[in-house]
């Protein structure tokens, strides 16, 4: 019969004897000055597994330590493209279970193996639960996702050690003695826990909702009456360093829970996390891991801190194991540090707080079991694998649980699948009109009461269009639209999350590309009747009886140009779906209205000017857009629907134009092609020279384009004009008059220019920010994933989501 006792499994790993570790290791590189910075900023930026370089000083081979006991050399089998490939993939949503499990197995026999593996699992089959610590400083072994670790045990099914239900798995920086490591030490001091809630949302910044988040915090506590006698919770909102800081001191709290914007700064090599500017709330302060430390360190009372943004555990490659803020965080004493080493989506954050802390403050389990929990529930429920593998726990040397806990979580309440919507988490209220009051209570529905009365909306309605949607304010104001078209709601939805899970989808290794028409058809003959001609398939009632396989079938031949998948609903709410043929229009119809869609979507555009509905395109690269009478109002991209309203994209780009002294068709038209390309999944710089000295910041590459200087580059067409510019690196520099001065621009600012660059942005951002602050310039950047910025005198003019 196993014993209970919880087995304890401490992997150290360092480099082999002998080999000489960069001597300044560890310091974020602001601390580094003279030849040590230099030598510093020569170590290569990317993890390095492979042959040994005479100038680099990372070995091939490394010691895994195992409880002080058992000694194994190691020798990981990836190469560094295979490591960043991984990273990258995990990053953008684009990497495959079974390649988590090859990369995984593959981690885990190479690190758990000979004596170790012995070890593991002697201890294994001792205990029904083991506490496994991968400790390691060394920054290009900090980096590598060890959440993936796969078990391939001969007589089993590959399984991720994360997930499984005897094992909990957290990570540290250096060894710790496990002889005093205490097992259960209470949170908190004898009167009470406190628990402060710091979030902080720039107006300049795309918005969150943390306003959701004590809503669900509060929901956890007040509704237990043990917890909220022994649970003090603090909130500040729009907090900045100065906030922050006194709250701290003054308040003293054990946890401390931080929900804002975050991002890694390369430049410093150092993460960040962003407060409001104590000098003007509306703009970003950009606290790097360092200045975040100082602050949170000076109480001594903080216990555990959840950093709840995106990138709070990212490390730098190979200058610092040190550089995240969860790390820094850990180093700097905070016995337990919870972070998401990738970005993190709005209502994954909130899915993630209300089920930690019911694990931990209701059923009294420790920080790492509470963890545990989480990570499975993010998995069953198909939530993003970088948000299921990406959720980390630096664990100091003891376990901390929560005393006097109201109930103990058994066996079935462990393997309880819950739900990902508010709705389960409140399963126990019996009382419908009080489900209904908490729903509205949560969901922040009293600031949008109006609205909803409009909508004619039940609360639970509501709740559906949220998991469809997301966010709470974006549903409501697409609903209004399509209220006001009298399309039918649910219809709506469910085309919509078929548009969804279809662009996440692949054929023959290629995103799909294609387009949906909704509207409604009460005229006499009906459009059915009236395009009989052009209709090329009835699909009968494919897109609630088939299976996605079915539909990526049928989207192949269906590419949103010159073809459309249709749903037509008649007066007697019944519907037809099928495939048209889009007659062809004239591109001025579209063009004079200043749309700022590519010009290969007129077709659609045109057909619900015309008859008024609402369109969902997928360009590829995994996005849909939500097109209402020729206008794009929102955007599905990088797993969530964002407020993407181009009316309110044009209306800036005219203001700055009015601003410029800049012809507004000639900026519109530059806004367009940024579109295009970032709809391609690329980046692209373009710059406007208003002055006659951009070109001594640049060396100018354009022998092959000559051509494209004697025309403005209004009068081409978004893909010809990319499909001859992009494909270059550097930049594509204009005239004030809309001619095209030179392609593949290299850019050459000055070293010393300072800006305030965008955390998670290259260099790609930071050199044209500094153009833009040393030239009488404007620039747009696009990012490969998505968002496009305007720079004008080294500041950020716009941005989208």
């Amino acid at each position: 019969m196993k014993n209970k006792k919880i087995q304890d499994l401490q992997i150290f790993l360092t480099r082999t004897p002998g080999e000489q570790a960069f001597k300044y290791e560890g310091l974020p590189s602001f601390a580094i000055s003279g030849e040590a910075q230099q030598n510093f900023r020569n170590i290569p930026t990317e993890p390095y597994f492979g042959e040994r370089s005479t100038n680099v000083t990372q070995a091939t081979t490394y010691i895994a330590v195992a409880n002080s006991s058992v000694v194994e050399t190691i020798q990981f089998p990836f190469s560094p493209q295979h490591v960043l490939d991984m990273t990258r993939l995990l990053e953008f949503n684009e990497v495959r279970l079974i390649d988590c499990m090859e990369f995984g197995t593959q981690l885990f026999n190479c690190t758990i193996h000979g004596s170790i593996r012995d070890l593991f699992r002697i201890l294994s089959n001792q205990s029904e639960t083991l506490r496994l610590t991968i400790a390691t400083s060394i920054p290009e072994l900090a980096i590598l996702p060890w959440e993936m670790m796969c078990d391939t045990k001969s007589d089993s099914y590959p399984k991720f050690l994360c997930f499984q239900p005897s094992i909990r798995f957290c990570r540290a920086l250096h060894l710790f003695d496990r002889a005093k490591f205490k097992l259960k030490k209470a949170l908190g001091d004898n009167q009470k826990i406190r628990i402060l809630l710091v979030t902080s949302d720039p107006k300049n910044m795309h918005s969150l909702n943390f306003n959701k988040e004590e809503k669900l915090l509060k929901f956890v506590i007040n509704e237990s009456p043990t917890l909220d006698k022994s649970i003090q919770l603090e909130v500040i909102h729009n907090a900045n360093t100065n906030i922050l800081r006194e709250k701290l001191l003054s308040f003293r709290p054990h946890i401390l829970h931080l929900s804002c914007h975050g991002g890694y700064d390369k430049k410093e090599n150092l993460g960040v996390i962003v407060l409001e500017s104590p000098n003007n709330p509306r703009e970003p302060d950009y606290v790097n891991s360092y200045r975040l430390t100082s602050i949170i360190q000076e109480p001594g009372s903080v216990q555990l801190a959840f950093i709840s943004t995106c990138y709070g555990a990212k490390s730098d490659h190979l200058s610092s194991a040190f550089s995240g803020v969860a790390q820094l965080l850990h180093a700097s004493g905070v016995n337990d540090v919870i972070a998401l080493t990738f970005s993190v989506l709005d209502t994954t954050g909130h899915a993630i707080l209300a089920n930690f802390y019911k694990y931990l403050l209701r059923y009294g389990l420790t920080v790492e079991e509470s963890i545990s929990q989480v990570r499975k529930f993010l998995f069953i429920n198909d939530y993003r694998l970088a948000e299921s593998f990406g959720l980390t726990l630096y664990q100091g040397n003891a376990s901390l649980y929560r005393k006097d806990t109201e109930q103990e979580l058994t066996e079935e309440k462990a393997g309880r699948e819950f739900d990902k919507t508010v709705q389960d988490i409140e399963a126990s209220i019996a009382s419908q009109d009080i489900f209904e009051m908490k729903v509205a209570e949560i969901l922040g529905l009293d600031k949008i009461e109006n609205d909803l009365k409009r909508l004619n909306l039940s609360n639970l309605e509501t709740l559906l269009a949220v998991q469809v949607i997301g966010d709470i304010k974006t549903s409501v104001d697409i609903l209004l639209e399509i209220k006001r078209l009298e399309i039918d709601i649910q219809v709506f939805l469910q085309i919509t999350e078929i548009a969804k899970k279809l662009c996440l989808q692949t054929n023959e290794r290629r995103s799909i590309s294609t387009a949906f028409v909704l509207k409604k058809d009460y005229s006499e003959p009906d459009h059915y009747t009236a395009n009989r001609h052009n209709i090329i398939k009835n699909l009968q009632n494919l897109f609630f009886q088939g299976t996605i396989k079915e539909i990526i079938q049928d989207a192949s031949t269906v590419n949103g140009k010159d073809t459309a998948f249709m749903i037509i609903l008649n007066i007697d709410k019944t519907f037809k779906s099928y495939i048209q043929k889009l007659e062809q229009i004239q591109i001025e119809e579209i063009n004079h209205k200043k749309n700022l869609l590519n010009s290969k979507w007129n077709n659609i555009c045109s057909l619900i000017n015309k008859d008024p509905g609402v369109s969902l395109i997928l360009p590829g690269n995994q996005r849909v857009k939500l097109i209402i009478q020729g206008e794009q109002i929102s955007e599905f991209c990088n797993g969530e629907w964002k407020s993407s309203n181009f009316k309110n994209f044009r209306e800036e780009i005219q203001r700055y134009s009015q601003d410029l002294n800049l012809d507004e068709d000639f900026m519109l038209d530059v806004l367009r092609k940024c579109i295009c390309i970032s709809d391609m999944g690329k980046g692209l710089i373009f710059i406007i020279q208003r002055e006659n000295n951009l070109f001594d910041k640049c060396d100018l590459y354009d022998d092959r384009n000559e051509d494209l200087k004697n025309k403005k580059i209004t009068e081409f067409e978004s893909e010809p004009y990319l499909a001859r510019t992009a494909n270059l690196d550097g930049a594509i520099i204009l005239s004030k008059d809309g001619f095209t001065l030179g392609i593949a621009a290299k850019l050459k600012p000055e070293s010393d220019t300072i800006v305030q660059g965008i955390p998670g942005t290259g260099t790609r951002h930071l050199n044209t920010q500094k153009i833009t602050k040393e030239t009488d310039s404007i620039a747009f950047v696009v990012s490969e994933d998505g968002p496009i910025t305007v720079f004008y005198q080294g500041e950020v003019k716009f941005r989208t989501p």
